[in-house]
């Protein structure tokens, strides 16, 4: 019998490549959330989506979670080669912030070199086409096919003003366009020292979200900052609740202590806590941010996307142990 909610999560690399499966075994219903990085991707993303001329594999929502190559190369990929289809794609481009930023109702208009990926009709259908973003009011509730539930966390406009300040002029000619814009908004290599201080502009955009069916909850974060996800979080709690109860709550930015404090952490109640990436950038998840997870959350099962001998030492350190096989399903 298939369960209510599967969501699995593909070989990505440092990255995250998640699919979220729901509803009835004659009608499921799939998500993309992310597609890893390009190095991942024929033993990630590409097992899902056959080669051309075979019919493009078809998700009901594709999101792009944030502009970092860990996230969106996978999804690059099938797109320029017609591997990857969906009824709507969530993506802040530059055309979506800045119309939000000018208070702009267009819509798409130009388009940049990502957002030319995906056909305008496609893009962020849920808003008509506008910034997928958390007004001032507060975290806002979209309703997915299928009787699910997404309540939208982050980015803010605020947010999406930095990464939008920082983006290429679109009329540069720097050979591959979309290859030129990752790299133009491809952050500096630092390793943050301290919690919750990420700076990256484009970790901040990130679209993160509480997805709901049936009587499961989870928590997925994308590389958000803490300090977004706490004033989302709190603003959403309801009365008397002092804490989000979620099946699984998947670490921001990769169980990076940039994104994690103990505010947020003391804020969630999960029943199981998951990890993507490999450790092959910055060696993710941090030691110290682990160790204050498993300070959090003494019994809760920690789960690992990746069998590297880096993951496998983390595992262990949590009491945990590094996937026997990939990708990984949980089931709820």
């Amino acid at each position: 019998m298939e369960r209510a909610v599967t969501l699995t999560a593909y070989p990505a690399a440092c990255g995250d490549c998640l699919v979220l499966e729901y509803g009835a075994a004659a009608a499921r219903h799939r998500i993309l959330i992310d597609g890893g990085l390009n190095s991942a991707f024929e033993h990630g993303l590409g097992t899902l989506l056959p080669p051309a001329p075979a019919a493009p594999t078809k998700f009901d929502l594709v999101i792009v979670s944030h502009i970092d190559r860990d996230h969106i190369d996978g999804v690059i990929i099938g797109l320029r080669d017609q591997r990857l289809d969906a009824d709507d794609f969530w993506f802040n481009g530059r055309d979506e912030i800045e119309a939000l930023i000018d208070g702009d109702g267009r819509g798409v208009r130009q388009g940049d070199a990502l957002s030319d990926l995906i056909p305008a009709e496609k893009r962020n259908r849920i808003v008509s086409g506008q910034a997928i973003h958390v007004p001032a009011s507060g975290p806002v509730v979209h309703t997915l096919p299928g009787g699910a539930t997404c309540t939208l966390l982050t980015p803010s406009p605020a947010r999406l003003n930095r990464l939008y300040d920082i983006w290429p002029d679109t009329e540069r000619d720097l050979g591959d366009p979309t290859d030129a814009l990752l790299d133009a908004l491809d952050a500096p290599a630092v390793v943050v020292r301290e919690f919750g201080r990420d700076g990256s502009e484009a970790n901040g955009s990130s679209i993160a979200f509480v997805f709901e069916f049936e009587d499961v909850k989870l928590l997925l974060t994308a590389d958000a900052y803490a300090a977004d996800l706490v004033e989302s979080i709190t603003t959403m709690l309801r009365p008397g609740e002092q804490k989000l109860a979620v099946d699984l709550f998947k670490l921001s930015h990769h169980g990076s202590r940039a994104n994690m404090t103990d505010e947020l952490l003391e804020l969630i109640d999960p029943a199981a806590v998951l990890v993507c990436t490999d450790g092959s950038k910055f060696k993710h998840p941090d030691l110290d941010a682990l160790d204050k997870v498993r300070h959090h959350y003494p019994n809760v099962p920690i789960h690992f996307t990746a069998n590297t001998p880096l993951i496998q030492e983390r595992a262990q350190r949590v009491g945990s142990t590094a996937p026997a096989a990939l990708p990984v399903t949980l089931r709820f």
